[in-house]
């Protein structure tokens, strides 16, 4: 489990390969974060979280003016 501080308009990219043979949850605790996965773009707000399926490229982005706060839990899949 990890805690992330993404500052206002900046993004981070990890390409499929770093998602190989893991599960990754992601909860927003402050601000919003849109999540490109793929070719699909998620917003999600302060308590929202969601789960990534099969490894594909993924943003990480704070589109909005405030810091943005977050926390991934990683489990290996066997």
């Amino acid at each position: 489990m990890t805690e992330v501080r993404l500052p206002a308009g900046r993004e981070v990219a990890y390409p499929a390969s770093a998602y190989a043979f893991l599960r990754h949850c992601i909860w927003v605790v402050d601000g919003a974060l849109e999540l490109q996965v793929g070719a699909t773009t998620t917003r999600l707000g302060a308590g929202d979280r969601i789960e990534l399926g099969e490894p594909a490229d993924v943003v990480y982005r704070n589109a909005g003016d405030e810091p943005c706060r977050y926390v991934v839990v990683v489990v290996r899949q066997r």
